[in-house]
């Protein structure tokens, strides 16, 4: 695949045939063929799920693009903080250090 709509998803990077090869083996148009195949959902299900998927993306686009700008330093800072507070959390609950702990 390209890397965007404007980039061709053939031409620069891969042949046509090799796309074509690797839509094949594509796990998601796997699975749905399963699920068609073996009867446990319909075509319309799969337009159904489509649609609602489209909706919760066309709502999360359309709260980034109503949310106020965060500034860079603002980031930043939360970035840090939850950054540290994730590894000083995962120290605490790695089960070696628990052992430690209860050995001391």
């Amino acid at each position: 695949m390209g890397h965007s709509m404007s980039d061709p998803a053939h031409g620069h990077y891969r042949t046509k045939e090799e796309v074509e090869e690797h839509r094949k083996r594509d796990p998601l148009l796997l699975l749905k063929e399963t699920i068609l195949s073996t009867n446990l959902g319909t075509e319309a299900d799969f337009i159904q799920l489509e649609r609602e998927v489209g909706e919760v993306v066309t709502a999360a686009v359309k709260f980034a693009d109503e949310s106020p700008f965060l500034f860079y330093r603002s980031y930043i800072m939360t970035f840090w903080l939850s950054n540290r507070l994730v590894k000083q959390l995962s120290v605490l609950t790695r089960p070696t250090q628990r052992a430690k702990t209860r050995l001391s």
